[in-house]
């Protein structure tokens, strides 16, 4: 998403990004939810669109951006179908129209009774919210199909020579596939299938222990057309630039969704930490054009052209943390939290890595200066690791104890890894992982975690 041609967030890679053919894909896709402006926009002259709340209102619970519709109210596809009017004479080549409910989906979806007809009785058990309401109802996954097959219908109806489709996310409570409804041809179903870094991750919402993985699967049994868009998480510190790699398990999991029919894939997020994540970046770019390339042909391929006489050796360093990273996730789980991966990031594993870079070193000292310059990137990465590691090591003493020492430490070590970040700009991605960034909330003094509870100086591992 970062690396789009038409983002200009975080990303810096759109040139390379365009170069691995990852901008010329023919299908056009979002990755987000379809209606966070209409609570805006009609809760005051159409307030019917809205869902239905247990309590008999349409109160737009649990927030205007994350509201949800009456799905099964005509007028709603109305007025759907003339927002897409209103997006074609903006772009005239749009050719995918999203209806994906708001976020915050374990909460506020309609009661009324036509909505609840569409819901399968045998669907999973799942548990949802309400303002002072809970109950557990039947998932959502044949209702949202239903929705987007009336939308189809009509988008089809208004627009009969043009190959529209319509999108529509399986995430919360429709990740589950439906029991009885199947999406019309001209409908996209983009599962939100959390296994991307974190195989075996269960679906919290899951009353049956089902995996994500199983989710996309039995999706890909029955949907025409597939997407996988996965959220990324951060299991051993990916959000945070740190040398997360999972390069064997994404070579099989995107052989699998392409085994289950997927035809395209939307990943939130890469953060594009080059330095530290490289090597699972290529082969991500690489296995998405054609899953059933040689996938070990491909690295060899990526190390000995990066890095010349250093390649077995730089295979080595990013071979030897990934072993310790699998092996982490393995014993620790998928959401260990920030505060804990100095377990994983020991000063032995550093020890170990530096060392295959320090032979990566000594074998290019006679070589061409570019494959210098690749090994000196390489250790930039590893410098950040070691670096930010230590903070955060420092830190889970600090906020027990604010000992002003340990935090002036922190704050120096934060001053070299800007600096490192400067130097080396595509190394590190310094603006995800700036010390007042959310995902490195906790890690600077100056920059506490807002969603640590007053009083809990015991309890720094929530994800």
């Amino acid at each position: 998403n970062f690396s789009m041609l038409s983002n200009k967030g975080y990303g810096r890679a759109h040139d390379w990004s365009r170069r691995q053919r990852l901008q010329l894909g023919s299908l056009e896709n979002e990755g987000g939810h379809a209606f966070g402006d209409w609570w805006q926009r009609f809760h005051e002259s159409q307030p019917e669109l809205f869902a239905l709340q247990p309590d008999g209102t349409r109160s737009g619970h649990p927030s205007p951006r994350n509201v949800k519709l009456c799905q099964s109210n005509p007028v709603v596809w109305k007025q759907w179908l003339s927002d897409v009017a209103a997006k074609l004479e903006k772009d005239p080549t749009r050719s995918v129209f999203n209806a994906s409910p708001n976020d915050g989906w374990s909460s506020g979806h309609c009661v009324c009774e036509n909505c609840r007809a569409w819901d399968h009785p045998d669907g999973e058990p799942r548990l949802m919210h309400w303002h002072h309401h809970r109950e557990t109802r039947p998932a959502l996954s044949d209702r949202h199909v239903t929705f987007a097959n009336r939308l189809a219908a009509l988008l089809k109806k208004e627009y009969p020579d043009r190959d529209y489709h319509v999108l529509m996310l399986c995430y919360g409570h429709s990740r589950p596939a439906p029991i009885q409804a199947r999406p019309a041809e001209n409908v996209i179903m983009m599962s939100v299938a959390n296994f991307f870094g974190r195989t075996d991750l269960v679906d919290r919402g899951s009353t049956w222990g089902t995996t994500h993985r199983d989710q996309l699967a039995a999706w890909g049994k029955l949907a025409p057309h597939l997407m996988w868009r996965p959220n990324t998480g951060s299991p051993a510190g990916w959000q945070q630039g740190l040398p997360d790699l999972s390069i064997d398990q994404t070579i099989r999991d995107i052989q699998f969704a392409a085994e289950n029919h997927c035809i395209g894939i939307y990943i939130d997020a890469v953060w594009e930490h080059w330095a530290t994540q490289g090597p699972q970046y290529y082969m991500m770019a690489q296995l998405v054009w054609n899953p059933a390339a040689s996938a070990d042909e491909l690295l060899d391929d990526y190390y000995m052209r990066a890095f010349g006489p250093a390649a077995p050796h730089v295979t080595n360093y990013f071979q030897t943390i990934e072993a310790a990273r699998m092996a982490y996730v393995s014993e620790h789980g998928y959401g260990s939290g920030v505060m804990n991966l100095p377990r994983l990031y020991s000063p032995e594993l550093i020890s170990k890595a530096n060392e295959h870079l320090q032979l990566a070193s000594a074998a290019v000292e006679e070589s061409p200066a570019i494959y210098r310059q690749r090994v000196d990137f390489v250790r930039a990465g590893a410098t950040f690791t070691e670096l930010l590691v230590e903070n955060i090591r420092d830190m889970r003493s600090y906020w027990r104890n604010k000992e002003e020492q340990t935090g002036a430490r922190v704050i120096q070590r934060w001053q070299t890894i800007q600096q490192v970040c400067e130097k080396h700009p595509y190394a590190i991605n310094w603006g995800p992982v700036r010390p007042s960034t959310p995902r490195m909330a906790g890690l600077h003094p100056d920059y506490p975690n807002p969603k640590w509870k007053p009083g809990k100086v015991d309890d720094l591992d929530q994800n």
